[in-house]
């Protein structure tokens, strides 16, 4: 036989009925949100550009920041990105770079970022 102590703490985590909602629809989780996001990039023909000084040789003068990066993200998709969440190969010259972008723990995405000339 149960305590009664443990039968009000069982009371409390017992498993209630769900109520049937009704066709109203149910909110989306924010994982669910970074997976449409994910989606809509993939689905997306064009990238971003970004058009840092070009010097001799088609170099490009300094580097590119993962904060230039979430700049051009939410210039060119309303997008917000945090810069924490960005991971980019080094880039010192003109071409096309591919950037991987942690939305949530479980969902991350590869963006194609084009470096062209000014």
């Amino acid at each position: 036989m149960r305590s009664p102590l443990k039968l009000r703490y069982y009371k409390q985590f017992e498993l209630k009925p769900r109520s049937k909602d009704h066709g109203q629809a149910r909110p989306i989780s924010f994982k669910q949100r970074c997976q449409q996001t994910r989606q809509s990039w993939r689905r997306s023909r064009s990238s971003p550009r970004l058009r840092p000084q070009v010097g001799e040789g088609d170099a490009i003068f300094g580097t590119v920041t993962n904060q230039e990066v979430a700049e051009l993200i939410f210039n060119s998709t309303s997008q917000e990105v945090d810069r924490r969440g960005i991971t980019l190969p080094e880039i010192r010259g003109i071409g096309t770079y591919k950037a991987e972008i942690k939305l949530h723990a479980e969902v991350t995405a590869e963006v194609d970022i084009q470096v062209v000339p000014m």
